[in-house]
């Protein structure tokens, strides 16, 4: 799949949000000669790795490129060059060893390396560089992500309320799990699936800013995504298993709902209902599964630990994906 759904919406928060912040943020250099963008972008991979493992592996560098289709997109939409400054700041990822931004400074992207420990250290050296002054800045976190096709299709776009680890728990070989055990995760401190952890490591769940969730939401339903023959025809397969997954038969659209954080790509039904479920408790009922990603809550622990330093607000920040079917009932049948 290519990334012009998820930049579309993307591009739009990154124009609105632009003109809010403008009277708040006037200029792009702060105190101290500091850059103050108005948007930073974080991506988890472009193409410089894509390019490396298109020799080892089958991947499709369309697929990967989330960094490369913002260097493209935002001048298409006229908004400027992204590649026009480039910033250098001890503690990035030596993949990728930059952070770029538009001329004027007032849209910024980086990018943070795929999976969680990646993810965290660039974050961590962005929000401490000496280069930056993020504290009226946004956050806009994201990229390609596994969907849930409940509520989701190829090519869908979700705005989260929650970002949720759910892999941070105990795991038995479902091989091996107890006859009344649905499936082999289960919460620390606790005897079985389902229940809420009565043993915190505090980055389980991270919930962000719903009035600017909304927000964007409402501004993101404005865009036209784009889609493709392939795409459709494989959803016709999931006419099959009728209205449990009617969202996935669906062109893409925009939804309000919530990430699953693993650095395992996982797939199957089971493992796929497990990770509902879990995230339903971990959320007292409110929260919905439908895009998976290796690195949000590594993200935010990072925007919240900055944020209690004063560094950032984390009311500010946006985590948005885009999906491909990988946690599904069809991979057990075709």
């Amino acid at each position: 799949m290519d990334f012009l759904g998820w930049t579309t919406v993307m591009l739009l928060s990154v124009w609105h949000f632009g003109l809010v912040t403008a009277m708040a943020v006037p200029n792009s250099q702060g105190k101290y000669g500091r850059i103050t963008p108005k948007i930073m972008i974080i991506t988890m991979v472009s193409m410089s790795l894509v390019i490396c493992l298109a020799f080892l592996v089958a991947y499709s560098i369309q697929y990967w490129a989330e960094s490369d289709a913002w260097y493209h997109e935002t001048a298409k939409a006229e908004l400027g060059d992204l590649l026009a400054v480039n910033i250098t700041t001890p503690g990035l990822s030596m993949l990728y060893p930059h952070v770029h931004c538009l001329v004027d400074h007032s849209v910024c992207q980086v990018t943070a390396g795929e999976a969680e420990i990646n993810a965290a250290a660039t974050i961590t050296a962005l929000v401490l560089s000496d280069k930056f002054d993020l504290k009226q800045t946004y956050f806009l976190a994201g990229g390609i992500a596994g969907v849930n096709p409940k509520y989701g299709t190829l090519g869908s776009v979700a705005l989260s309320q929650y970002a949720v680890q759910v892999a941070l728990q105990h795991e038995l070989d479902a091989r091996e799990m107890p006859a009344n055990f649905s499936t082999g995760y289960f919460s620390y401190g606790t005897d079985g699936p389902s229940v809420y952890p009565t043993i915190l490591y505090g980055t389980e769940v991270f919930e962000l800013s719903t009035a600017l969730r909304d927000q964007a939401y409402s501004y993101a339903l404005r865009a036209n995504l784009s889609d493709r023959v392939s795409c459709v025809e494989y959803r016709e397969r999931y006419k099959a298993f009728g209205v449990t997954y009617a969202a996935a038969t669906n062109p893409p659209n925009v939804v309000k709902c919530d990430t699953a954080t693993s650095d395992v790509y996982y797939s199957g039904a089971l493992l796929s209902q497990a990770f509902e479920n879990v995230t339903k408790v971990w959320t007292n009922g409110t929260g919905k599964y439908c895009m998976t990603a290796s690195e949000d809550n590594a993200v935010l622990e990072v925007l919240v630990r900055a944020a209690v330093e004063g560094l950032v607000d984390f009311s500010r920040v946006l985590v948005v994906r885009s999906g491909k079917f990988a946690k599904t009932k069809l991979h057990r049948t075709v």
